[in-house]
């Protein structure tokens, strides 16, 4: 059971970090797009959106490895009791 949280938990912090790519590649094909035209304003739309989906990944994935760290701690224990038992 602990394997499968441990291939889950970077999920989304992965997801947030696909999202942050995806955002910085749709920023640079709208500067391409808008050449000397476009505005800070619309750069820095683009670029928050980009990064709140790295928030977004990093705020789920943070409890879910605290998670799993305390499940591991809770296991390491129990072993060590069952062994000076």
């Amino acid at each position: 059971p602990i394997a499968a949280y441990l291939v889950l938990v970077p999920l989304p912090a992965l997801i947030g970090i696909y999202g942050t790519v995806q955002g910085v590649i749709y920023g640079f094909s709208e500067a391409a797009v808008a050449g000397a035209e476009i505005s800070n304003a619309d750069m820095a739309s683009v670029w928050s959106t980009a990064l709140f989906t790295t928030l977004v990944g990093l705020l789920l994935a943070a409890p879910s490895y605290l998670v799993v760290a305390a499940g591991l701690l809770i296991r390491t224990i129990a072993r060590q009791e069952r062994n000076f038992a």
